[in-house]
């Protein structure tokens, strides 16, 4: 039976964390991309395992064709330690330049995705997406919630990554964020959901007052330059749920959170999910389904 692209990612993924990276490789040599979005991640993964493999002029060609066919990458993706074998190579270097170049150039989107959900229930999901993540995948995650009547929003980072790829800059993103929020106008209920980086920046818009919310979900999150929260003393805290693995490096900040707001007074909850590192769970729609009933009883 054939693999979906998510079951792909997670191959592809637990073989580099094990170093297994020709079982990598033979997985995505084996998977046949269903579009565009799909063919980039397939490309850059396949230059991160040919490099780690010392397939030196594979990466390299890959690369080039990857190019060819309108594809770049900006510096946070070429930065990737998988690139250490190549980076010396004159030709990455020629090909990293332009990449480069593209990416200087590119255009940021403005616009959110806004999808309307079927029924008559009035609140959105408001979605942050990670860094280097794609927003459309974003929304593929919970594409689930529209059928229960959730209007899904996911916002757009300010920083691109890739072709298809974002992520939100520590200076700008949280006023690209609310210009965004602003243009959608506004929402009943809303509730912030977020992963990684992304996860970061809601939980800060939630806490500091700068968008009130009924609440918000935390996958993995990181907080980075953003610090660690504080509740707004002008508002009443919007719950916080929290979900990361135990294998996560994140988990330290998430325990550390998790105490700094409930000494503020602000509901929160820490799920820990055994084994699981700086990821999704599987489970994502039972996860969610459980955020959503503890943010309506708290909210």
């Amino acid at each position: 039976m054939a693999v979906t692209f998510s079951e792909l990612r997670t191959v592809v993924f637990g073989s580099h964390s094990r170093g297994d990276y020709q079982v990598g490789l033979k997985a995505i040599e084996g998977y046949e991309a269903t579009n565009e979005d799909e063919g980039a991640s397939l490309a850059f993964w396949r230059m991160c395992l040919l490099s780690l493999l010392g397939r030196v002029d594979q990466a390299c060609s890959v690369f080039a064709q990857s190019l060819d066919e309108g594809e770049w990458w900006g510096p946070q993706m070429l930065g990737d330690s998988d690139f250490e074998n190549v980076r010396h190579l004159e030709e990455w270097k020629q090909l990293s330049e332009i990449s480069l170049q593209r990416a200087s150039g590119a255009a940021i989107e403005l616009s959110p995705i806004d999808l309307a959900g079927k029924g008559d229930v009035e609140s959105a999901l408001v979605l942050f997406h990670g860094a280097a993540s794609e927003p459309w995948a974003m929304i593929g995650r919970f594409e689930h919630a529209l059928s229960m009547g959730y209007r899904l929003i996911c916002l757009r980072g300010d920083e691109p990554y890739s072709r298809t790829r974002q992520g939100w800059s520590n200076s700008r993103g949280d006023q690209h964020a609310l210009r965004q929020l602003e243009a959608v106008g506004h929402l009943t209920g809303p509730v912030l959901v977020g992963f990684s980086q992304g996860a970061g920046l809601a939980a800060h818009l939630s806490w500091s007052g700068q968008y009130p919310c009924k609440g918000a979900v935390l996958f993995a999150p990181s907080f980075s330059i953003r610090g660690m929260p504080f509740a707004s003393p002008q508002r009443v805290p919007a719950p916080i749920y929290l979900h990361v693995g135990t294998m996560d490096p994140s988990l330290d900040d998430a325990r550390q959170v998790a105490r700094t707001l409930q000494q503020s007074g602000v509901p929160v909850r820490l799920l820990e999910q055994r084994g699981l590192g700086h990821d999704w769970p599987d489970d994502l729609d039972q996860v969610m389904l459980e955020a959503m009933a503890w943010i309506n009883e708290n909210g």
